[in-house]
C-alpha cells in the first residue's frame, strides 16, 4: 500500500509537470526527474519502504544486483530516522552525459543532495539512466551512495568514491580514514566517463 501511495505522488507530479507545459509539449527537464526521485527517496525512507527504494533502480540494476532490496533496507536503517529537510537536486549542480550513435541516445544525469534527519544530517549522490535508446532496461536509477554529512570533511560536492559502482553504497567515513588525498580522488573521477559531465 505504502509502495502505491509513493507512486501515485510521483505519478502525480509528473503529470503535473507535463499539464504545465502541455501546448509545448517538453519532456521532463533533468531538474524535475532528479526531484521526482529525491520525493520517492524521502517517502521511502519516512514510510520504512525499501521496496520502493528498491525499484527506483533500473531494471538491469535490480537484475544484476540480487541484494538490492536488502541494501535497501540497510540505507533507511542508516539514515535512522525520518527525513525532515533537504535540498534541491539543482543546488550542487545536476550534471549530464550524453552518447550519441546513428540517431540514438544515452543520457545520464548526476547529482547530490544533503538530506537533515531527526538523528542527522547525510550527503546523497545519485546517478540516473534518464534516456536509453539502445537498452531501455537501462532507465531509472544507477547508483547511489550515502554518508554521513561530518564523516564528509571535503570541499567539493560529494560523489562517493568516484566509481559510482551500481546498487546502493553505503560510506562509513572510510574516505577521510584512509586520508585519500584530492588528487587521488580526482584521478579517479577522469578515469570514469561518467565523472565527466557537463552541468546541465
Amino acid at each position: 500500500m505504502k509502495r502505491i501511495t509513493i507512486l501515485i505522488i510521483a505519478i502525480s507530479f509528473i503529470m503535473l509537470v507535463f499539464v504545465s507545459c502541455s501546448v509545448i509539449d517538453y519532456p521532463l527537464s533533468d531538474e524535475s526527474r532528479a526531484v521526482v526521485t529525491l520525493e520517492v527517496i524521502v517517502h521511502a525512507v519516512n514510510d520504512n519502504d525499501a521496496e520502493a527504494l528498491a525499484y527506483l533502480f533500473s531494471y538491469n540494476v535490480l537484475t544484476e544486483k540480487s541484494d538490492l532490496l536488502d541494501t535497501s533496507k540497510d540505507f533507511i536503517e542508516f539514515v535512522g530516522g525520518e527525513i525532515i529537510t533537504y535540498s534541491e537536486p539543482a543546488d550542487n549542480g545536476i550534471s549530464s552525459y550524453e552518447e550519441f550513435e546513428y540517431g540514438k541516445i544515452r543520457k545520464e544525469i548526476q547529482y547530490s543532495v544533503t538530506v537533515e534527519t531527526t538523528v542527522g544530517k547525510y550527503h546523497i549522490a545519485i546517478l540516473e539512466c534518464v534516456t536509453d535508446d539502445f537498452d531501455e532496461d537501462n532507465v531509472g536509477v544507477i547508483s547511489i551512495y550515502i554518508i554521513k554529512a561530518e564523516n564528509w570533511q571535503n570541499d567539493h560536492v560529494y560523489r562517493g568514491d568516484g566509481n559510482w559502482t551500481p546498487g546502493i553504497n553505503i560510506e562509513k567515513g572510510e574516505i577521510e580514514n584512509e586520508e585519500i588525498s584530492n588528487s587521488n580522488y580526482i584521478s579517479s573521477i577522469l578515469a570514469d566517463p561518467h565523472n565527466l559531465m557537463l552541468c546541465a
